[in-house]
């Protein structure tokens, strides 16, 4: 009786899901931060602390808030006193010139949390290979991966050299139970996430250096050949799209799902759509669209904002037209090496 009267008291707090919480940091890392807190106060966490952006000699500080959720859980003794812990997410984002350096730190009940480590494993191998450190003793999981594979980038404060990044990336997560802050154990997933990412990413150092002057404002990003046409991947909102790249398309689409996706998140509002307008079609015909301005569509690591957007159906092939392509001086396919050059 005693079991079920405190069953009975015990306050419910939602949980966050695994695939919650990696799509709020895939959104943070692409800078939605208005978005983030707004999602992460829907799922019962609480700002905490924020520190304001600010810059300081070249160097921008910003995205750096601390939230918690709190969750109640009552004794099984009389007087069924109630306990509260906190989970915790943390974020910060230091922005140099060049390149930029993102932490999330982060530990949440969760109920699943051992499924989720297992899955976030699994993932990890496939992109970066074999972890750096495991430790499994059937009650919790550790787990650490580095990505040492070397990347570069453009120094745009010195166009005539690169930087070098030996570690993009460190992930550290943890699964366990805890036994001592409520007298119903719970599962928790804890994780340190860490990213060092260059801003304009350069694929080969020797390319660069051949055609330093063409360089210095230029990027490429791989594309696939398919039939006659050639696919790229970009983001919108955090989530990636293949697009294909039709100059002959005066808009770039989105569908009527991403629409969707874009205004739950709160990335589109009401202030963003446009004016209809009726395009001709490849077979000549004529038809009106609803139209938006994309807040932001990343491309590699460049971030362009304010892209003009038609709305299909979504059975409709994603286009990537004009009003994208022509946010850059000039781009060119190179079909030798299978890239998208961007001069900006």
């Amino acid at each position: 009786m005693i079991l079920l009267f405190a069953t009975l008291n015990f306050k419910a707090v939602a949980q966050i899901t695994g695939s919650d919480l990696f799509q709020i940091i895939d959104l943070y890392m692409d800078e939605h931060f208005d978005v983030v807190l707004s999602k992460l106060k829907n799922q019962g966490f609480e700002l905490k602390e924020a520190t304001p952006d600010y810059s300081s000699k070249n160097v921008d500080y910003k995205g750096d808030f601390w939230m918690t959720q709190p969750y109640e859980c009552p004794d099984i003794i009389p007087p069924y006193p109630i306990h509260t812990v906190n989970g915790y997410i943390q974020f910060k984002t230091v922005s140099y010139p060049s390149e930029k350096e993102i932490e999330v730190r982060f530990e949440v009940r969760m109920t699943n949390a051992k499924y989720v480590i297992q899955n976030k494993i699994e993932q990890l191998r496939k992109e970066i290979g074999p972890e750096e450190y495991l430790k499994d003793d059937g009650k919790s999981i550790k787990v650490k991966f580095q990505d040492k594979k070397k990347y570069y980038g453009k120094d745009v404060e010195d166009p005539t050299s690169l930087i070098s990044i030996d570690t993009r990336s460190i992930f550290t997560f943890t699964y366990w139970i805890n036994t001592y802050a409520c007298n119903s154990p719970y599962s928790v997933l804890t994780g340190d996430i860490f990213y060092k990412i260059p801003k304009y990413p350069v694929e080969n150092s020797t390319d660069y250096f051949k055609n330093l002057d063409a360089n210095k404002s230029i990027i490429t990003i791989p594309v696939k050949k398919q039939s006659n046409t050639y696919l790229v991947e970009i983001a919108i909102g955090g989530k990636s799209y293949i697009y294909i790249i039709d100059s002959g398309a005066s808009e770039m689409l989105i569908s009527g799902s991403t629409e969707k996706y874009l205004l739950d998140l709160g990335i589109i509002r009401n202030s963003d759509y446009l004016p209809s307008k009726t395009f001709t079609l490849a077979d000549g015909s004529e038809k009106s669209y609803r139209r938006v301005k994309l807040p932001m569509v990343r491309i590699g690591t460049l971030k362009i904002e304010d892209v003009e957007a038609a709305i299909v159906d979504d059975n409709n092939p994603m286009l990537l037209g004009k009003s994208f392509l022509d946010k850059f001086k000039y781009w060119k396919i190179n079909n030798s090496n299978l890239t998208l050059e961007l001069q900006y």
